[in-house]
Formats: structure tokens, sequence, C-alpha cells
């Protein structure tokens, strides 16, 4: 696109009368299309933007699956520590309950015959 102004004094007349000055000012807007190889190549650069809008938007789409994906992964990973935590809380429960059993089992014993003794007093590689 281009503009042009021009301006200034004219003056002139009919004959060789030399005379009657007054300003003038002249403006022109020129707008200029490039038609490449009868315009296949402007269609050709449109086709290619367009591919690149598309490669965009499917970059986009991977994108967004991927951290779905991971969301997921990530969820799943959390829900199965979380049922490994309730697991692990049962085992302990039942271990505290062994063991209170256990210090019970070995305190009446020891006035008994034959009682019942902690293993690490039975296993003969601990004397």
């Amino acid at each position: 696109m281009a503009f042009t102004y021009a301006g200034g004094g004219f003056g002139g007349g009919a004959g060789p009368f030399f005379g009657n000055f007054g300003s003038r000012g002249d403006a022109a807007a020129n707008l200029f299309w490039d038609l490449r190889n009868l315009g296949f190549t402007d269609v050709a650069i449109m086709n290619r933007r367009a591919a690149e809008r598309e490669t965009a938007n499917l970059e986009k789409i991977r994108t967004q699956t991927r951290v779905a994906a991971e969301v997921v992964s990530s969820y799943e990973t959390r829900q199965a520590a979380i049922r490994q935590i309730e697991d692990a809380r049962g085992g302990l429960v039942e271990a505290l309950d062994s063991l209170k059993l256990n210090f019970l089992n070995i305190r009446q014993g020891a006035e008994l015959p034959r009682a019942t003794r902690p293993i690490e007093v039975l296993h003969p590689s601990r004397h």
C-alpha cells in the first residue's frame, strides 16, 4: 500500500499570460497485490498456513491427551497407595495385638512349668 500527497503553489493562464497563482494539493492512495504465478503461489501459501494451523491444533490435542493420561495415572497411583496404607494399618493393629498377647503369655507362663518362652530364648544360636 502506498499513500502520496503533493501540494504547493500553482499558476498560469491562457496564452502568454503568467498569473492567477493559487494553492493546489493532490493525494493518492494505491493498493498493490502481488499475483505470483497466476495466483497459484498464493493458494499454496494459504494451504501451507492452513496445514501449519492444523498441525498446531493436533499438537495441542496430543498434549492435552498426554496430560489427561498423566492425571489418571497419578490418581490410580494415589488410590493404590491409599489401599496399601489401609492394609498396613490393619496389619499394624494385628501386630500390636499379637505383641500384647505374646507379652501376656510370657509373663503368665514364667511361673508355670513348660511355660511358653520368647522365641529369642528358645533359639539355640542366640545364646
